[in-house]
């Protein structure tokens, strides 16, 4: 039986109009986005293995309602508010996708000087790392990949040192570590990119985290390393990535790696096509926690159908494969190699 908490996404339109009659300085923009995914497998657990947002099989989800709200009260100097109401604020805050949830997903402050390009952000912010974001309406397909949450963290919390200038900036910076807001050891982790933003062209961003993520224990450091990138072919958006990661664990060291492409293809003016082909190689089998140490394929299509402005709808539909260890789950409850599934997803801008 789904769980509502007192504070769910209705208690977060509430906010809205007292926000906007705010002042002309402070910028009020959202979605509400809702989302059935049914899978092929009926795996006896209830669970699509290896998935986030959509964990749970043969469900219809409340995803979010989502607000961003922002001011820049002085020249140079912005503050950021994001805010989740729904299930999808349920796995950001605890993992789980089985109530309704309210997250501050953002809330940082930042400053840019004008003439120097240095400047400065602290808060809780979204990672540098991949091509796929929080907000679904973002992202070229309906669900994630594995790389999203397997092999890279959703947010952080910290301060970092930035800098600007043209097409290019960097950040280099503190954080606590992977998708806490209060550290869960005693150590803390190094995060940073370098990007390069070319506009509708080309673009590219290399990132990292070094740190322990361990509760308890900060000793054993982990290491991610991140360059994704796009470009723009024919009006074709071609969304890249690729990433390395390590960590040590009891009785010796893992390491992980994967890759994937997502293109967005523009049929018409308000029917695309996005795409996802991406393979994540755990060898320990540390990321994904199945014994044998699989290799997990993805290849996912996506139609987007625009049906009155602001307002789209899009339907998915997945396969997953591993080798090296069947990640999967039949309905009898026995391990499998393949997972198919279907979803369709509703949203709307404001």
């Amino acid at each position: 039986m789904t769980r509502v908490r007192p504070a769910t996404a209705a208690a977060l339109l509430l906010l809205l109009p007292a926000a906007a009659a705010a002042g002309p300085d402070l910028s009020v923009s959202g979605f509400a986005d809702v989302s059935a995914h049914w899978n092929a497998n009926s795996p006896d657990s209830g669970a699509s293995a290896l998935r986030a947002y959509d964990r749970k099989a043969d469900s219809l989800y409340l995803n979010a309602v989502h607000a961003a709200f922002s001011i820049a009260p002085v020249e140079g100097a912005s503050v950021v508010v994001e805010v989740d109401g729904g299930s999808d604020a349920d796995f950001n805050k605890n993992g789980q996708v089985d109530s309704l949830e309210l997250d501050i997903q953002e809330a940082f402050v930042s400053y840019v000087h004008d003439g120097t390009g240095l400047g400065f952000k602290a808060g809780k912010a979204a990672t540098f790392m991949g091509i796929e974001i929080i907000e679904s309406p973002e992202d070229p397909t309906v669900t994630r990949g594995f790389l999203y949450t397997l092999a890279e963290c959703g947010t952080h919390t910290g301060a970092f040192a930035t800098w600007r200038s043209g097409d290019f900036d960097a950040a280099l910076g503190v954080v606590n570590g992977w998708d806490v807001v209060v550290d869960n050891n005693s150590g803390k982790t190094v995060a940073g990119k370098a990007a390069w933003n070319g506009g509708d062209a080309a673009g590219a961003t290399f990132s990292f985290l070094v740190g322990p993520e361990q509760a308890d224990n900060s000793g054993d450091t982990r290491q991610t390393y991140d360059l994704t990138g796009y470009v723009t072919v024919g009006g074709v958006k071609v969304n890249l990535q690729a990433l390395y990661g390590n960590e040590a664990i009891a009785g010796g060291h893992a390491h992980w790696l994967g890759g994937g492409i997502q293109p967005v293809v523009p049929v018409t003016e308000d029917f695309s096509i996005g795409a996802r082909v991406e393979r994540f190689r755990d060898p320990e089998g540390a990321r994904t926690g199945v014994a044998g140490g699989p290799t997990v394929t993805n290849v996912t299509v996506a139609p987007a159908l625009v049906i009155v402005k602001n307002l789209t709808v899009r339907l998915e539909a997945r396969v997953d494969v591993s080798s090296g260890g069947d990640a999967f789950e039949s309905s009898s409850g026995d391990p499998k190699d393949t997972q198919a599934t279907l979803s369709a997803e509703i949203f709307f801008r404001f």
